[in-house]
């Protein structure tokens, strides 16, 4: 009622994801993320809603809003949603498409340049071929999900540790791609 008559404008995307977040709610999350998918690629949706929604996590974490319970419930959520659009097939477009400020994506640029390139090599396919380390913190591992994801979806075997993955207890039995 207050947002039908009041004054305030409505939440944006990213607000909403960020709001799904704090609430640990990936099914609405996902359905929200369903309807931007029926015009858009997921790409467009991770590059302009989701990581954004990540981006005002990260601003309420630097401000100390938020405590570890809701950084595991965000990480835990973005890892849900990851997931269950993981299936989500792209609608076909044509040329390459840019955002509302004209340029292009990051990953829709590199996209168009590897057009104009050779194969990937088989070695960059493999598991475990890039390593998506995080910083330390939960939403830069929530960050690591989403780029391991759109990797593999370009053909790079990648995977995303854990926030914890640079603690000296555990940088040295990481996996590290072994690429000839």
């Amino acid at each position: 009622m207050d947002i039908m008559l009041g004054d305030q404008p409505p939440l944006t995307p990213p607000q909403l994801v960020y709001q799904r977040m704090l609430a640990g709610d990936p099914i609405e999350a996902a359905e929200q993320a369903r309807a931007f998918l029926k015009d858009a690629s997921l790409e467009d949706y991770y590059d302009s809603i989701l990581l954004n929604g990540l981006r005002l996590a990260a601003a309420d974490s630097r401000l100390g809003l938020l405590d570890h319970e809701r950084l595991d419930r965000i990480l835990a959520t973005v890892a849900e949603l990851t997931n269950d659009l993981d299936a989500h097939d792209d609608v076909e477009t044509t040329g390459v498409e840019s955002d509302s400020g004209g340029n292009l994506g990051a990953l829709a640029a590199i996209e168009h340049a590897d057009e104009q390139t050779t194969p990937m090599p088989n070695e960059w396919k493999s598991p475990r071929a890039v390593l998506c380390v995080p910083g330390s913190s939960k939403l830069d591992e929530a960050a690591a999900l989403v780029l391991a994801q759109m990797l593999r979806r370009r053909g790079f075997g990648a995977v995303a540790e854990k926030a914890d993955a640079l603690s000296m207890s555990r940088f040295f039995s990481l996996d590290w791609p072994t690429l000839h």
